[in-house]
Order: C-alpha cells, then sequence, then structure tokens
C-alpha cells in the first residue's frame, strides 16, 4: 500500500462543506470525502507548524517530543532533547519496509530525517530564468491572480511553467512536481504534501475567486482595521505580509475560501493523475491540516497563534484500502495518525510507543478519546483540555499565558467554554461553572505531569543505551 498525505497550512475545518460549510469552495475535497471517512472533532496539538509537524509525524505528543515553539523560537535544547529521546519519525519507521519516502516541504532541519528524497518543488522544476531574477515570481504570481476565470488562470501557469516559473508554496507546482518524482519510483512510496495556499498572506490567489466568495460590499479598510491593534509589531506585520494585497475587512475570509479553492484545484488534478497511473485502489490518502487560523476576532486580524476552537479544529480526510466510508464524530487528534498508517500497511508498533491510537478501530465501533490536550507554542505556559463537550484552557499566571504581540492569543488565565452550544470560544464559563472548571484543571494539570514523566523516561532509556554501547 502507497500513503499520501496532505498537509494544508492555517486549513480549519469550519471553511470546509463535509464539516457544514455553507459555500462550495473545496468541490474535489468533498467528493472524495464522499468516497472515505470524514473525522468531524479533529484537533491539532499545537497552534504552529514546527511543533505540529513533529507531533504529526512522530505520533508523539508535543510535551513528550519536546518541540513547543516554531521557527527561530525553537532552542538548540528543544532540537536537542528530541534527538536525544530516539523518537522516529514516520519515514524512519516504514523504510526497513521498502517504503521510499518524498516530501515537497522547505521547513528542513529535522522534519528532513528519514526521506529518501526531501526538496521544494522548485528545485525540481524551476528554470534558469527565474532563477536568475527572482523578482520575476512576485510578477508571476501577480499576473496568475488577475486571472478572470479557471482557463484563464490555467492558461497562465502553463506559459509561466515553460518559462520556468515555479513557487515553492503553490500548490499546482507540488502536485506537478510529485508526479515527476512518481514515475520514478519502484515500490511502496510515502509522499508528503506540505500546502501553503492556504496560509496568509494570499499570494497568486485569482481575483475572481475572491469576487466569488465575498458577498459584502467594502465598508472598513484594512488600515482602518489595522488602527485597532494595539501592538505595533502585530500591526506591522499584519499590514506588510499577511494581508498584503487586500483592500478591506470583507476580503479577508473570501481570501481564504478562495485559496482553499486554488489548493482544492491542485489536490483534484493529482488525484485524477493518480487514478490515471492505476496507482488510486492501492494508496492510502490522508486529507489535515497542521493547524487552523482565527482570521479576524474581536475586530482584528489575529492570524493562527492561541487555542482557539478555530485554530485547534482541523479538518482529517481518509479515503483508500482499509478505509471505511463515513462520518465519525469522535474526538481524535493528531496523535493517532502515525498508528493508523502502520496499521493499514501491517506494521506492528510496541506498546507505549504512542500517544494516539489506530483510527481503523473507530471503523470497529471503537471509541475515541476521552480528552484531548493541546499546548500553545505563542505562550509560555498555556495548556487546552478538550473533551467531547467542555473545554478547560489554562496558564499558571498572565504573564505565561502572554505572547510576544501583547496578548493578541488570549483572553484570561482560566477559561472553560461548552463545546455544545459554543464551538468558538465566546462565553467563558469559569464563574458559572467553578467546580467543573476545578475538576479540569486537576486533569490537566495531572496530565502534563505524566506527560512530562513520559518524556523524562525516554530521555532516560536512550542515555542508557548509549552508555551501554559505549561500554
Amino acid at each position: 500500500m502507497n500513503l499520501i498525505v496532505f498537509v494544508l497550512d492555517a486549513l480549519r475545518s469550519k471553511n470546509l462543506p463535509p464539516y457544514g460549510y455553507e459555500k462550495d469552495n473545496a468541490p474535489n475535497i468533498s467528493h472524495l470525502a464522499k468516497e472515505g471517512a470524514v473525522f468531524l472533532n479533529t484537533y491539532a496539538l499545537v497552534d504552529q507548524t514546527d511543533p505540529s509537524f513533529t507531533t504529526i509525524f512522530t505520533g508523539r505528543h508535543p510535551l513528550v517530543h519536546g518541540i513547543t515553539r516554531h521557527g527561530f523560537d525553537v532552542s538548540k535544547e528543544m532540537i536537542w532533547s528530541f534527538e536525544r529521546k530516539g523518537i522516529k519519525q514516520l519515514p524512519e519507521l516504514i523504510a526497513p519496509y521498502g517504503y521510499k519516502s518524498i516530501a515537497l516541504d522547505w521547513l528542513g532541519r529535522w522534519h528532513r530525517r528519514g526521506y529518501n528524497t526531501y526538496m521544494t518543488p522548485s528545485s525540481l522544476l524551476s528554470g534558469s530564468l527565474f532563477r536568475k531574477f527572482p523578482g520575476l515570481t512576485s510578477t508571476a504570481l501577480k499576473t496568475l491572480a488577475m486571472s478572470k476565470s479557471w482557463a484563464s488562470y490555467k492558461l497562465k501557469y502553463r506559459v509561466l511553467r515553460k518559462l520556468g516559473f515555479c513557487w515553492d508554496k503553490l500548490g499546482f507546482c507540488s502536485t506537478e512536481a510529485a508526479m515527476k518524482l512518481l514515475r520514478k519510483v519502484n515500490g511502496p512510496f510515502f509522499l508528503l504534501f506540505h500546502f501553503w495556499d492556504t496560509h496568509t498572506p494570499f499570494h497568486g490567489v485569482p481575483r475572481f475567486l475572491i469576487d466569488r466568495y465575498k458577498s459584502d460590499r467594502c465598508k472598513t479598510s484594512i488600515e482602518k482595521m489595522a488602527e485597532k491593534i494595539e501592538n505595533a509589531l502585530w500591526r506591522r506585520q499584519v499590514l506588510r505580509y499577511h494581508l498584503a494585497g487586500l483592500r478591506c475587512v470583507e476580503e479577508i475570509e473570501p481570501a481564504y475560501d478562495a485559496s482553499i479553492r486554488l489548493a482544492d484545484e491542485a489536490i483534484g488534478n493529482f488525484v485524477r493523475a493518480l487514478e490515471e497511473l492505476h496507482l488510486s485502489d492501492q494508496t492510502l490518502v490522508i486529507i489535515t491540516a497542521d493547524h487552523g487560523e482565527n482570521l479576524v476576532r474581536d475586530g482584528i486580524f489575529i492570524g493562527h497563534g492561541g487555542l482557539y476552537q478555530r485554530v485547534l479544529k482541523v479538518p482529517l480526510i481518509m479515503f483508500g484500502p482499509k478505509v471505511k466510508r463515513g462520518v465519525y464524530k469522535q474526538l481524535v487528534s493528531h496523535l493517532d495518525l502515525v498508528p493508523t498508517i502502520l496499521e493499514a500497511v501491517g506494521i506492528k508498533s510496541g506498546r507505549g510507543s504512542f500517544e494516539g491510537k489506530s483510527l481503523l478501530k473507530i471503523f470497529e465501533n471503537d471509541e475515541g478519546h476521552d480528552f484531548i490536550l493541546a499546548v500553545s507554542s505563542t505562550a509560555k505556559k498555556r495548556y487546552a483540555l478538550i473533551t467531547e463537550r467542555y473545554k478547560f484552557v489554562y496558564s499558571p499566571s498572565k504573564e505565561d499565558a502572554m505572547d510576544k504581540f501583547g496578548g493578541i492569543w488570549f483572553n484570561d488565565i482560566k477559561e472553560l467554554y461548552d463545546l455544545s452550544s459554543d464551538d468558538d470560544d465566546m462565553r467563558n464559563l469559569v464563574e458559572d461553572m467553578p467546580d467543573l472548571a476545578k475538576e479540569l484543571e486537576s486533569q490537566l494539570l495531572n496530565l502534563i505531569k505524566f506527560l512530562q514523566r513520559r518524556a523524562a523516561k525516554l530521555l532516560f532509556r536512550t542515555s542508557q543505551i548509549r552508555r551501554r554501547a559505549f561500554k
């Protein structure tokens, strides 16, 4: 069995039709969802990319693998701890069974470990003209964005490709590069796509799609909205980066929907190409996201930090061999993906190897998790305990809850939400339900201690193995 995982950066589940969204912005994903399994209550365990990818492809909790920050905030100590624990990533786990692993990604560092091929699409497809004049890429994206229809967009893309254009964060480039690589692979393969189309800024997203999903006239300019942002650093990032190219607040969500549609088209093209190569019947395909996206909250754009439902609830759609078609409401998380994949391909894992469990058991009427613990990568110490009905968010102090942008990603140091009636973190019930808040706080703290002990045991075990090896 072959394995393909699409990770769409910053894609929240609430903006997809299989999750109840009313706009038709993902026809290909919707079709695939009808053919496979849709998990309605899937949670990312962290709010940014590096720690989330590490969780997805190790099956270990962030408090166990130790990568709890993103980008430049990942310390040398975190990487050292991760490496010393001897935790293996999915490509390393399946390599002994003949799998060739390919990643179309740019995160690098520890993420590339175990892959036979780890590359950016442009390193395979880009031509000399765009390498010689990097500024042409921006011009090409603007040209694509001005397309009046799908036919116009695809014609422009083909012309630009002949000139050597390829942007690493465009799904069309990723899928085209993948088809070239797959034609050279013999035997079973694992292919990772890291799509960026759905992440701000929405470069290359065609205007005709934004206009299709936009219902309101422009009322509030991006600059006017930014005046409400107290933190100067975040205000600059919003204006110069995240919302670059957009004119008004009323365009933000339509641009997001349009970016989903753009990624959806690339996924549809790739799945159809798989069918032409007669690979679809022997390939397990998983579509998910590393985290979601807040977009605008309380009148300002706040991006994808924090432990809000919009950020933590992500799509999870599976189709292919071993997958039982249906819609599943059980509580699941990214921890479950590696155990699911290993069971699907017939690889046994030792007891205690992961904090998650195989989702194939849910097809046999098994229950999901009783609770999930998420961790903020943007605050010093901030956690969320999620059950089927409630979410309790906790920091020991306001300083621990504070993020580098002055607190745009939290409401209070303790928050309690009834998800059955409030799945958007609007009404904090801590004062209304103090006994439940106290009970969930105790459970959360005990779970943190348990996971920290598990991490310490991994470090101790691998250090003992190394000592014996050098005796």
